[in-house]
């Protein structure tokens, strides 16, 4: 929910600056003239969806369960494959449609163009946020190609969530009208066991190996 909020709102507020004639905006404007406000809202954003990648990286060095789940992350020769495969898929060229493990190729794509995205967001922002600084430490071509690499960054992750990230989560007929594990963290087994039936048939043994070590474990005493 941290990042989701903070990407918003530098999404608005970004993009507020780069656009001050929108209609949008000048509602805005009529509210905070000098948009002393935008800037306090962007900056305070961007410290924020920073400080919970840190955490997010953090949270992964140091618990040993979630680096399990980042290394089913880690690309691998099958993801091209199963790109290949898809697209054979869509044009009609293959009946049968590629199945992953636990997470798919679009899945890591956007982990990684995120967690990417988000360096470059944070490094070319704080060079334009220190710009003082930033003019006198490095010549000016630096803060040119910041300014750019910000702002084509920025157009690209707004662009995949509005139409990459959103068509997975709620238009892609599997999972319509949403797919509630980003509020639930469950999905449907039906949906799994359709599309990652490896996965699903690791979870259903270690779901019945846990129920045998159940039954087996003798009844402690009070």
């Amino acid at each position: 929910w941290i990042v989701m909020v903070s990407f918003i709102a530098l999404v608005i507020t970004g993009f507020a600056l780069k656009f001050p004639d929108a209609a949008w905006v000048k509602l805005f404007l009529a509210f905070d003239p000098t948009s002393s406000f935008r800037g306090l809202v962007h900056r305070s954003a961007a410290v924020i969806i920073t400080v919970a990648t840190v955490f997010h990286l953090l949270h992964l060095a140091f618990v040993k369960h979630d680096r399990g789940i980042l290394r089913e992350l880690l690309p691998r020769w099958q993801d091209a494959k199963d790109i290949r495969n898809m697209f054979r898929f869509n044009l009609g060229f293959t009946p049968t449609r590629p199945t992953f493990r636990m997470f798919g190729y679009a899945e890591k794509m956007e982990y990684w163009a995120y967690m990417w995205g988000t360096v470059v967001m944070a490094v070319t922002g704080l060079l334009l946020w220190a710009n003082t600084w930033s003019l006198r430490a490095f010549p000016k071509w630096v803060m040119d190609a910041a300014t750019a690499a910000h702002w084509y960054e920025a157009i690209l992750a707004t662009l995949s969530i509005l139409v990459w990230h959103w068509y997975l989560v709620i238009f892609d007929p599997d999972v319509y009208p949403m797919d509630m594990a980003w509020l639930t963290g469950n999905t449907s087994a039906d949906h799994v066991r359709e599309t990652r039936p490896e996965y699903y048939e690791d979870l259903r043994r270690k779901q019945e190996a846990q129920a045998r070590a159940s039954e087996e474990r003798p009844p402690t005493e009070n």
